[in-house]
């Protein structure tokens, strides 16, 4: 990759806090670049008088960090150095970390000293993205980093490291390699069509299926990954008063919502998350679906509806103690294609609901009573049952910036666009302009082609000292 990203400038020599700024036992101060021996040697005072430059790579040197800027040369803390050298490094250039006290006036003392004897700040994430332009990494091993670093729960954890280990890039440069041999394919058949390869449409439709089938995969992977990273959407329907704030509320296990008897109290999406096991849940608490009878009411119901179109998961609540009527089998052909659980509510009362229609809609049924608080946890374990159903694992999960999702979308569609071509008799020329198209699209996933906005967007979200 020829071309880099303009405000990252890899000829400077980069310095930056890399450890969390508050009072703690140590802090870290990462230099790399190809003077960071050289910075570090004129800030550094070793107990044994030797220089940084001098010592050998990977050891670990003791010693005080003095700043020589005013008339009297002050000593600003005691601490230990660490020496690597390039190319065997992080960054894949020489880096010098200074392990002080965990004071945040100190170690930011320290960075300022450096900075004031040639060191750059370095910006977010400019330590992997030079990890990156050296080789040590690529686009998607780098991605995997932020995901261990924003990591919150096991198998998010799991799938980032798996991630890190190479499973996703093996993955994309396997399926880039099939789109190659499809490309070469259609470019011999173009070429030679005349003289020694015969027509080969039914095999080239048939790889084009393939590849349709891989893609559907990989957006299945991704939308596993983003709800690992962002946790699974959640959202409460149901009618008026049908107990959806208490039963929000009881998950929470907090009252975060006012609870009234008059319908329609919950004018606005309330949400929070919870964690059921190692899944972090987003609990949505949405306006009753009543008949609007003003504006406030309309564009809360309005809200509603619009968010139940993202839901991963909707928990359809019912009020036991009622039968089922028009208005709920308006709400039930509105998320009739979404996964649903359905929650019959006030089961401390007599029940008068038809089993029979809700069953119709879902199988997966629970009886509660949120005011009486029971079968909570048997309706938390329900909600684990499903979300695990989805594949949310880290076997099944790739973590990519939205820039890189959306280039597998396209991809996809793409492909589906050349299998259209092929199965209605199109020339290979168009189908071999689609593959080479996808091919690029693919470079610029894994960063072999530049792209800024791309590379900017990724490294944009890292932390300044990674």
């Amino acid at each position: 990759m020829a071309k880099k990203i303009r405000a990252y400038n890899s000829s400077d020599t980069i310095v930056a806090i890399a450890t969390f700024p508050a009072a703690a036992a140590i802090s870290v101060i990462r230099i790399s670049g190809n003077k960071a021996f050289d910075i570090a040697d004129k800030v550094f005072k070793a107990k044994n008088t030797k220089k940084l430059k001098t010592a050998k790579t990977f050891t670990m040197h003791y010693g005080w960090i003095m700043d020589g800027s005013k008339k009297a040369i002050e000593t600003v803390d005691e601490v230990l150095v660490a020496v690597m050298r390039g190319p065997n490094t992080y960054t894949g250039e020489d880096i010098v970390e200074i392990s002080s006290h965990g004071g945040t006036f100190v170690t930011n003392k320290i960075q300022d000293v450096l900075l004031k004897n040639g060191a750059r700040l370095a910006n977010r994430g400019e330590f992997t993205y030079r990890a990156f332009i050296n080789g040590k990494m690529d686009l998607i091993k780098a991605e995997s980093i932020l995901n261990v670093v924003n990591a919150s729960s096991d198998e998010y954890l799991s799938g980032a490291i798996e991630q890190l280990k190479g499973h996703g890039s093996i993955k994309l440069k396997e399926l880039r390699e099939k789109i190659k041999e499809l490309f070469v394919l259609t470019e011999a058949e173009i070429s030679f069509s005349d003289n020694l390869i015969d027509h080969k449409p039914m095999q080239i439709a048939g790889n084009l299926k393939n590849l349709k089938k891989d893609f559907c995969q990989l957006i299945k992977e991704l939308q596993t990954g983003k709800a690992l990273r962002e946790g699974v959407r959640c959202v409460f329907c149901g009618k008026a008063n049908s107990g959806k704030s208490t039963l929000f509320n009881r998950l929470l296990r907090e009252e975060r919502v006012i609870v009234s008897p008059v319908p329609g109290t919950t004018r606005d999406i309330v949400e929070e998350i919870v964690m059921i096991k190692d899944m972090a849940v987003h609990f949505y608490d949405t306006a009753g679906l009543i008949e609007p009878k003003d504006i406030i009411t309309k564009k809360a119901v309005g809200k509603s509806l619009e968010l139940f179109k993202t839901a991963d998961l909707v928990l359809l609540v019912l009020d036991g103690s009622k039968k089922i009527d028009a208005r709920d089998k308006q709400l039930f052909e509105k998320i009739v294609n979404k996964k649903i659980i359905a929650i019959i509510n006030k089961s401390d009362l007599k029940s008068k609901i038809n089993m029979d229609e809700v069953k119709k809609i879902t199988k997966n049924v629970v009886s509660v009573s949120a005011l009486k608080d029971k079968k909570i946890e048997v309706l938390e374990n329900i909600i684990y049952r499903v979300i695990s159903r989805n594949d949310i694992s880290r076997e099944n999960a790739l973590f990519l910036s939205a820039y890189q999702s959306e280039l597998i979308v396209k991809c996809e569609e793409k492909i589906e666009d050349a299998l259209k071509k092929a199965e209605e008799g199109y020339s290979l020329d168009f189908i071999n302009e689609i593959l080479l198209n996808i091919l690029r699209d693919m470079e610029i996933l894994t960063g072999e082609i530049f792209c800024e906005d791309m590379l900017t967007d990724i490294f944009s979200k890292f932390c300044v000292g990674k």
